[in-house]
């Protein structure tokens, strides 16, 4: 525990889900648990050219990232194929899915002839009482540096919408295959908040799981939120 957070009052964090798997397994933790395992065994310095040098075993803004927030891991292994134009993807636990936006909706950002974008459908859903946004980034040193996947970054806050899914890009004209193992870290939360997070995780039903979403996400429901909220914040 971070001794400049002792005595604060924490920020209880509800993840809800329908998956046992990932309830049980991989459950969303904070990002400590998932410290690469590479960065485990590296060296702390090696001798260059006769002289100590650190590696990044040592490098600061790698270990205080790890400091901070939760992640959430990947519940099923999964295989995402790219093949010049065409792609695939695969879940082990055959149940698991992605999303692709229609490409008006951000042509504007990337060309949708050499690029493509989808979204991962993660099983939870994250939620807060409080007015806290939080940063999505992708946990880069958890990914292979040739990762072809462009986890795509933004802030939300977690009172008013509390989906998790995962937008990615990835390019086109090429082939190649990504692989992730279960339990691979995809994406980091991090409050802008200096107070220490207690997770609370629940199992619910799909039924409840989806009457969670659907009450959440309503367009009216999530539109009140979000401008109490602007009008808190002005």
């Amino acid at each position: 525990m971070n001794i400049f957070n002792w005595g604060k009052k924490p920020i209880v964090v509800d993840c809800y889900t329908y998956n046992k798997t990932a309830f049980e397994l991989y459950p969303i933790d904070t990002a400590n648990k998932f410290i690469p395992r590479w960065w485990l065994h590296a060296p702390k310095e090696l001798i260059i050219n006769g002289i100590p040098t650190p590696t990044l075993k040592r490098c600061a803004g790698l270990m205080s990232q790890y400091k901070h927030g939760l992640v959430i891991p990947l519940w099923s292994e999964m295989i995402f194929t790219v093949t010049n134009e065409a792609y695939t993807w695969r879940f082990s636990d055959g149940v698991s899915n992605m999303q692709a936006h229609f490409a008006d909706q951000w042509r504007y950002y990337a060309d949708p002839a050499q690029i493509g974008a989808l979204k991962i459908e993660t099983p939870w859903i994250m939620k807060t009482s409080e007015d806290i946004d939080w940063v999505f980034m992708k946990p880069s040193w958890n990914y292979k540096a040739d990762n072809q996947m462009n986890i795509l970054s933004g802030v939300v806050n977690c009172k008013a919408y509390q989906s998790t899914n995962i937008n990615f890009t990835f390019p086109y004209h090429a082939e190649y295959s990504v692989r992730l193992e279960a339990g691979q870290a995809l994406v980091q939360m991090i409050p802008i908040s200096d107070r220490p997070i207690k997770i609370r995780h629940h199992l619910v039903s799909k039924e409840e799981y989806d009457n969670l979403l659907h009450k959440r996400f309503a367009f009216t429901n999530f539109q009140n939120k979000l401008i109490r909220l602007i009008r808190r914040k002005e």
